[in-house]
């Protein structure tokens, strides 16, 4: 009978190693907020990680050149020389030179893991505008790689958008860029991106399975007592 008794002991021990791995799985599955595009917006270059500025040049649907960190802070928006763009804490405006520069906000990931970003877009321009395609961009040093885009049409509405679950390493970068989409008209949108981030790529359902473990381990140990 002895045991029998730390058979069951032991048989105790391993479920709840069990139901805490399922727990433990579902904490590490859990989604951490690391940025906000409007949030963390400022007047200082690297502050909590954001660069703000444009591409010597882009024409898509050929990739961005070279990002250029803006060097003029208003106030409340950043310019580049007589580029003509704007980054604002809620987007930015292309060009208006004839030379299509984009407005970028570039993140630099501080951790390897998967991300996903979710925000708005919106033409906000008064006078009007050609359009332009919001794009979100990552940048591993020497490849852009596309992993969202949208075209925004004159006028267009608030719109909520998120990406897929992308993997990047640290020092990687994460580009929200407002492109000009073919035209050098004045063009303001609306393009805000708040990233998550997390060390795997979550699994859906995984807080409903540790929730199951510990809801069978509780019903076995309470027919146990009984």
């Amino acid at each position: 009978m002895a045991m029998a008794k730390r058979g069951r002991v032991v048989i105790g021990v391993v479920s709840a190693v069990f139901a805490v791995g399922l727990v433990l799985q579902a904490v590490e599955a859990s989604p951490i907020e690391v940025a906000d595009s409007v949030n963390d917006f400022s007047g200082t270059q690297g502050q909590d990680d954001w660069y703000y500025g444009t591409y010597a040049f882009h024409s898509k649907p050929a990739t961005p050149g070279a990002f250029v960190e803006a060097t003029t802070w208003t106030g409340t928006q950043w310019r580049t020389g007589a580029t003509g763009h704007l980054v604002d804490a809620d987007g930015g405006r292309t060009s208006s030179t004839g030379q299509f520069y984009d407005a970028v906000k570039r993140w630099e990931v501080q951790a390897t893991g998967y991300h996903f970003i979710e925000g708005v877009t919106e033409h906000v321009d008064t006078v009007g505008g050609g359009g332009t395609t919001t794009i979100v961009y990552l940048w591993d040093g020497s490849t852009y790689d596309e992993v969202w885009t949208r075209d925004i049409a004159p006028g267009a509405a608030e719109l909520a958008y998120s990406t897929a679950w992308f993997y990047a390493e640290a020092g990687d970068y994460i580009d929200l860029a407002i492109n000009a989409n073919g035209n050098s008209t004045f063009d303001w949108t609306k393009f805000t991106g708040v990233i998550s981030y997390n060390a795997v790529l979550p699994e859906p359902g995984s807080m409903s399975l540790a929730g199951i473990g510990l809801l069978f381990l509780m019903r076995r140990r309470s027919a146990r007592r009984q």
